[in-house]
């Protein structure tokens, strides 16, 4: 009987090591998969925050209207310092179309580089538009 016990006991060490052996197979390339979303999910937030910056800052360039659109300088943006903004105002062929062009750039490093969300549109009005139209 008691020969019977020390081979019962034996199996359940083999078996628990068995158990733990396929557990660790199956939970350890998991983590590895569960840090990527999570790095993947971190770029994600930030490009989205950076595209959000950049509505919001062309929004606002465009409600200045065309004659007080002007370009800024790199500015740092919320957020602990970790996004630049670069606006740029070029009028396009300012005798014949009365077009400005906004360009609106933020940045911000990822790892080692720079990544960068960049919108662009026009603004009309100028001397050669409005009651007379195009020239």
């Amino acid at each position: 009987m008691e020969k019977e016990k020390e081979k019962e006991q034996g199996f359940l060490l083999l078996e628990l090591m068995v158990a733990l052996a396929v557990f660790l197979v199956v939970v350890v390339p998991m983590l590895g998969l569960i840090a990527m979303a999570a790095e993947a999910q971190e770029r994600a937030r930030r490009h989205t925050a950076a595209a959000f910056l950049a509505r919001e800052s062309m929004e606002t360039v465009r409600s200045l209207g065309y004659y007080r659109a002007e370009s800024v300088a790199v500015e740092q943006l919320s957020r602990g310092d970790e996004f630049l903004r670069i606006i740029e105002v070029s009028t396009v062929a300012p005798r014949v179309t009365g077009l400005k062009k906004i360009e609106v750039r933020v940045s911000w490093q990822e790892r080692d580089s720079w990544q960068e969300v960049e919108l662009v549109t026009y603004l009309a009005g100028g001397e050669t538009m409005g009651r007379r139209g195009l020239r």
